[in-house]
């Protein structure tokens, strides 16, 4: 069963936050511009298709760990990430300061293209 929906990614806001190494505290967050679904699985390694296996419901599915639209929580962004997600944020990414994370919210009503 395909799960990909183009209109659900429209209400999915995704962006970096960036908190202070030493005390853990959310220094800052930025959304990300100009990049997609697609092109975050890539940087994250995700293979896993927008397939389900025949009975299985997507709620069972991300229950048990299955996350295709990166909302499952944040992912840690490491130098590599950081190389890749830069040219999306405005804010330049200083991995020596802070500890930076991809995090997905459900974008607010107002604001759903």
């Amino acid at each position: 069963m395909e799960v990909f929906n183009p209109e659900y990614e429209k209400e999915i806001l995704r962006g970096i936050e960036w908190y202070t190494k030493k005390r853990g505290k959310l220094a800052g967050e930025e959304e990300l511009k100009g990049t997609n679904i697609m092109e975050l699985r890539q940087f994250y390694g995700i293979k896993d298709p927008f397939v389900l296996p025949e009975g299985v419901t997507y709620d069972e599915a991300y229950d048990a760990g299955y996350d295709p639209y990166m909302v499952g929580g944040c992912y840690v962004i490491d130098e590599e990430k950081a190389k890749l997600l830069q040219p999306f944020i405005g804010h330049k990414m200083k991995l020596d300061k802070y500890d930076y994370f991809l995090c997905a919210y459900q974008r607010p009503t107002s604001e759903a293209r």
